[in-house]
Order: structure tokens, then sequence, then C-alpha cells
């Protein structure tokens, strides 16, 4: 499962939080997700289990990623240059869709 978090303004100028859903996403997806992960700050992409954004602005600047894999109630917590992770997304989804 792909999951796309952001936020957007609203007509009336206030944030409102969207999550975009794609249960079998293929490799053109998950490409396309870490384009727009990298595009804005404030943005999340899950893919599985695993949750990676950008922890502060310093951190998205210089492209090093948070990432949060849940395993049922807990989760483990690192960090992750952000073109290693997509080239490790890129592997595992290269030969889907």
């Amino acid at each position: 499962m792909l999951i796309v978090k952001y936020e957007s303004k609203n007509f009336f100028g206030d944030y409102e939080y969207h999550e975009d859903r794609k249960n079998n996403p293929t490799f053109e997806d998950i490409k396309k997700a870490f384009r727009f992960l990298k595009k804005y700050h404030n943005n999340a992409i899950q893919i599985g289990s695993t949750v990676l954004y950008w922890d502060s602005m310093i951190n998205f600047e210089y492209g090093t990623l948070s990432a949060r894999e849940y395993d049922g109630a807990s989760y483990k917590e690192f960090i992750w240059d952000y073109d290693g992770c997509k080239k490790n997304y890129y592997t595992i989804y290269k030969n889907v869709g």
C-alpha cells in the first residue's frame, strides 16, 4: 500500500490534511510519490508499514529523511538519505506494474 500525506489550503485559506491511497502501487506510482515528497517539506509518504517524512527544514534542505517502521503497536525510527531510500524502493518496485 502507498499513502501520500499532505496539507493544502482550502478556499478560505485554512490548511486541510489529506491522504491519497493506492492499494497496489506500481513502479510509476512510487516514482511519482518520491517526486512529490522531494518537492515540499511538509509531505510524507507511507510505503507498506514505513512512513517517510522530513523531520525539519534543515533535513529537507540536506535530503535527510526520517523514517518510522511500524510493527503492530510499536515502531522503530531511523534516518535515511533521500537518494538511498529512493534507490531502495525503486529496486523493490522496478518490476511491478
